[in-house]
């Protein structure tokens, strides 16, 4: 609730209570859940329009959990901002415990700061979020050349490379990372014509 000063006349109110039912956050503030994204005009940038949360577990889950994409992607970007909109940012229980949808989907983005999270996109997260892609996109692309030309070190054998696309077939492909890799003009020589 916002407490507003208002002036009625020849008397003044003090810490009248008024409900706002929209809040503009201009800044990383996981307090509010983004409902819409208003750009600049010509700009790449803008913000957004949020609402409050049911609850203050709801709101300690989605802080918790979309901290470590805030060092990797920029949210304020229209471009990222529509696929993160996108994203089912719903909180429910998986488990015992609270979770943003789209989060629990998504490949495990570990690092307790800024250099750990960095650390593990560039190691181990880009590179899962790429095999789900391929999984995803296999149909397209001419997978033995791609093995043979990114896999083979990896997978002893082209048979392993396709169990391990089978495996990844159906799951969660993080579009802000699609985004940020380009993950469409790095595997455009692979692709069926």
């Amino acid at each position: 609730m916002v407490m507003k000063h208002s002036i009625d006349h020849k008397y003044y109110n003090s810490m009248k209570t008024w409900k706002q039912p929209e809040w503009i956050t201009l800044s990383y503030d996981d307090s509010y859940k983004p409902v819409k994204f208003i750009p600049q005009v010509d700009d790449d940038y803008g913000y957004y329009i949020t609402e409050p949360f049911n609850t203050v577990n709801e709101m300690e889950t989605y802080k918790a959990e979309l901290k470590p994409y805030h060092y990797l992607f920029p949210l304020y970007r229209k471009e990222y901002a529509e696929a993160f909109l996108n994203l089912d940012s719903t909180i429910d229980y998986y488990g015992n415990k609270m979770h943003v949808a789209w989060v629990h989907d998504d490949v495990k983005l570990k690092g307790s700061n800024h250099d750990d999270v960095i650390k593990n996109y560039e190691e181990s997260y880009s590179r899962k979020v790429l095999l789900r892609y391929i999984a995803k996109n296999q149909d397209n692309l001419n997978l033995r050349k791609l093995y043979d030309e990114k896999y083979y070190k990896k997978y002893s054998r082209f048979g392993s490379f396709k169990q391990q696309l089978k495996r990844n077939e159906g799951t969660f492909v993080n579009p802000l990372c699609v985004i940020k890799e380009n993950f469409e003009q790095q595997l455009n020589r692979y692709r069926k014509f």
